[in-house]
């Protein structure tokens, strides 16, 4: 058996991923059940940039 490579994982495996258009609401609904996560913001196939709980409570 081959060993498993980086493109057989898919993105939704192991991390929340939202669209670009995502309220801050929603993503820190996420957070506050795993507040440890982090969230891919995705538009279109490319991921636009990182959210975690840090951020946003930086920004508060």
């Amino acid at each position: 058996m081959d060993e498993p490579t980086v493109a057989d994982m898919s993105i939704t495996d192991e991390h929340i991923v939202v669209a670009s258009k995502t309220r801050v609401s929603e993503i820190c609904s996420e957070l506050s059940v795993n507040p440890e996560h982090a969230v891919l913001v995705k538009k279109g196939s490319d991921i636009l940039g990182v959210v975690t709980a840090k951020d946003i409570f930086s920004k508060m």
